[in-house]
């Protein structure tokens, strides 16, 4: 009975304890609690003492509350737990900071803490220096410290005293200064120094005692060397050893942006616009080649020589809007020559111009102003193949043969019959022929001045009996009619064959009759 009465005793009392707002404890005289606090413990001698672990077993507490505190046996730190960040805090030294004072994750030592597990981020003060070090940490967790954020900027120290004031140098005057003729600065002083450069600069009256290994204009790093004029750049010399005029990046040894001269023309004539105009030889290839027969040396006669390769001249090609003709030769010039291609639109035929001037004394005739075609023979001597006189008409030296080899020739048949009768159609024919040419380079007119009594075919009359021999232009503005006299040949032995047998049977008949007659007699 007494145990019960006990037992109910200090139920009640506990009861009691419970039901209070707030609880105080302590080992000096009786007050009451602080109303602000649950829990008010006060005391002189003694404290409180909090769950004591090592880092291990606090990680393993499962779903840790927030505020969860402990006392950290391994790192002697009281830490609490906030569940916004799943984080355990440090309360060992009011420096830290919550964002700095973070363990979550472990990782290998000097990693940047990126791939998983426990980190431990000691913290940093104000400025900027770890709060722990690392090395005191419990052996175990010492292998899983990687390297922490760095901290902030730390505050500028003060600025540290004046040095002492160096000696004061000596005072002098330049009494004379002098240049030789390498360009070297001599420097004289009211002092015992004399100073001398040691590399002579270029002065604009001229050099001496240079050489062309040591002395240059030029640059030594990579960079160009632009020449000016009024401070605009006109040429430049590349790196890589390219040279452009009034062009910036010259793709080879040498561009000119404009005309050029070469020369004695060099100002006195104006080049063309982007061309060049040259007074002199010109030689493209082999250098000093002497001519054989006869034997000049470096062909002195020669005004333009290519040596190897082809040559290509001209590459004109006009169109309605520019058609006009090459132009003659200059004056007292004779036997000029211009190639190019045609001059209509549409057409690639390539001209060939005599371009010596009608009013030339020694080349105002009629047949003047032509074509020749030379060589030398085998025994050296100047040899005339063929000749196109300025009338238009073709001498050849030797004979004029026309393809006609058998294998290139196949469905071949005999001529059609009826051709005799045909060519006794044909009307040959007594004319003055004028020479044609090209008014503005747009359609045909005819100089009857200079025409020349000659015989043959015209060309539409032909056309009607045999078309084949006939070559009809697509523009009678800009072309002419023109027969093959050569193929016609073709068709009068054709005919003469008709024109036998036609005899051969009149022969026949005419045998008859005689012996009829021989008979009658």
């Amino acid at each position: 009975m007494a145990k019960l009465i006990f037992l109910l005793s200090i139920l009640s009392a506990c009861n009691d304890f419970l039901s209070q707002s707030n609880v105080r404890i302590s080992d000096m005289a009786n007050s009451p609690a602080d109303p602000s606090s649950v829990l008010d413990v006060e005391s002189i001698s003694k404290g409180i003492l909090i769950p004591r672990m090592t880092t291990a077993q606090r990680l393993a507490i499962t779903n840790p509350a927030n505020g969860l505190i402990i006392y950290d046996t391994n790192i002697d730190c009281i830490m609490y737990f906030t569940s916004s960040n799943s984080t355990w805090n440090y309360l060992c030294n009011t420096g830290f900071s919550p964002s700095n004072s973070i363990v979550s994750s472990i990782e290998p030592a000097g990693s940047n803490c990126s791939n998983g597990g426990i980190r431990l981020d000691f913290g940093h003060d104000a400025n900027g220096n770890n709060v722990l070090d690392p090395n005191e940490i419990d052996p175990l967790l010492t292998n899983y410290v990687c390297n922490g954020v760095p901290g902030g900027q730390g505050i500028q120290g003060p600025q540290g005293i004046q040095g002492p004031q160096g000696i004061q140098g000596p005072s002098w005057n330049i009494t004379n200064l002098t240049m030789n003729n390498n360009g070297q600065i001599t420097l004289s002083t009211d002092q015992p120094q004399t100073f001398t450069t040691t590399v002579g600069a270029w002065l604009t009256n001229g050099n001496s005692g240079t050489t062309a290994s040591n002395n240059f204009l030029g640059t030594t790093d990579n960079q160009p060397l632009a020449l000016r004029t009024n401070n605009t750049e006109y040429a430049r010399l590349l790196t890589n050893g390219n040279f452009g005029i009034n062009t910036l990046i010259p793709l080879n040894r040498l561009d000119v942006n404009g005309g050029m001269a070469l020369g004695t023309f060099a100002g006195l004539y104006t080049a063309p616009n982007n061309g060049m105009i040259v007074s002199g030889k010109v030689r493209i290839g082999v250098q000093n080649a002497a001519t054989l027969l006869p034997n000049v040396v470096d062909a002195t006669n020669i005004s333009f020589d290519v040596s190897g390769g082809y040559s290509r001249i001209g590459n004109y090609n006009s169109d309605p809007g520019f058609s006009s003709s090459p132009g003659t030769s200059w004056a007292f010039g004779v036997g000029a020559l211009a190639v190019g291609m045609n001059r209509f639109s549409g057409r690639s035929n390539v001209d060939f111009w005599n371009t010596t001037a009608q009013n030339q004394a020694a080349a105002n005739q009629i047949g003047d102003r032509g074509f020749n075609w030379r060589r030398y023979n085998q025994l050296g001597t100047e040899q005339n193949l063929m000749s196109l006189d300025g009338n238009g008409n073709l001498t050849i030296t030797g004979t004029n043969y026309l393809t006609s080899d058998k294998r290139l020739k196949t469905n071949v048949k005999p001529i059609e019959s009826g051709i005799l009768d045909k060519i006794l159609l044909l009307k040959p024919s007594r004319y003055t022929k004028s020479n044609s040419g090209l008014e503005k380079g747009e359609h045909i007119f005819y100089d009857s001045l200079f025409g020349q009594d000659d015989f043959g075919f015209i060309a539409q009359e032909i056309y009607s009996v045999f078309p084949e021999l006939v070559y009809q232009p697509v523009d009678e503005s800009k072309d002419l009619w023109a027969v093959d006299y050569a193929r016609l040949s073709v068709f009068l032995v054709q005919a003469i064959k008709e024109q036998q047998d036609e005899i051969e049977i009149l022969k026949k008949q005419n045998e008859e009759i005689l012996k009829r007659l021989d008979k009658i007699k």
